[in-house]
């Protein structure tokens, strides 16, 4: 199967998960394991659950707030000390005071950025809305940017966060089968496991696999 823009490939991928169809995809990852993917799906469930020490982890520096490894080591220290999540902490003066000038006012921006859409999210309605907005003000489509210098690349990268979100508008259309709030699509996102993306290394099921891939990988 072909298609033009890497992004594509996600709706090809659920018509075949939902099929229990195996397949495999040539130049370049499952949608859903794509690094951006991933990254906009942190910030999601950091908003849904201010508690995930995991999500706060991979997208407090995404894209780069000038904190350095030594802020967050000492953020790492005062969790374990005070029990308090790194969100909470991120806030609270006491912890603030400790650390460079930049890294507070990263911290206490990035924090304030995260509750101020916690309360938005609380509200129900204009599911699709809220999310791009938020990622937007949060600085990752921007940030793309800065983290690869190649135009095409970022581009690509910018698509397929564009489609996350285009997975969420679909979401809220479709509400006979769930709540269309930010923690029911989180609970669907998490069901689109890989399994039934086939080992790439496995010569037997790679006969009966479908093949995906971009015109241009083909090309290749």
């Amino acid at each position: 199967v072909l298609y033009r823009s890497n992004y594509q490939s996600r709706k090809i991928e659920d018509i075949l998960r939902n099929k229990r169809i195996p397949y495999r995809i040539v130049g370049s990852k499952s949608f859903y394991e794509r690094r951006e993917v991933r990254d906009v799906v942190a910030y999601l469930k950091l908003v849904a659950n201010p508690l995930d020490g995991q999500s706060f982890l991979r997208i407090i520096n995404v894209p780069s707030r000038g904190i350095g490894d030594k802020s967050i080591q000492e953020l790492k220290e005062a969790n374990k000390k005070q029990e308090k999540s790194f969100l909470d902490l991120a806030g609270t003066p006491e912890f603030l005071q400790n650390i460079g000038k930049k890294a507070s006012e990263s911290f206490r921006l990035f924090h304030d950025t995260i509750q101020k859409w916690r309360k938005a999210f609380h509200t129900r309605g204009d599911l699709y809305e809220k999310a791009e907005q938020f990622i937007r003000e949060i600085g990752y489509i921007e940030g793309l940017k800065q983290i690869y210098k190649d135009p095409e690349e970022v581009a690509k990268k910018i698509e397929n966060a564009q489609e996350l979100l285009n997975m969420i508008s679909e979401f809220e259309r479709n509400p006979e089968e769930h709540e269309p709030t930010i923690i029911g699509f989180l609970e669907k996102f998490c069901l689109q496991d890989d399994s039934d993306k086939i080992d790439d290394h496995s010569d037997d099921k790679k006969k009966n696999a479908v093949t995906l891939m971009t015109v241009h990988a083909a090309k290749g």
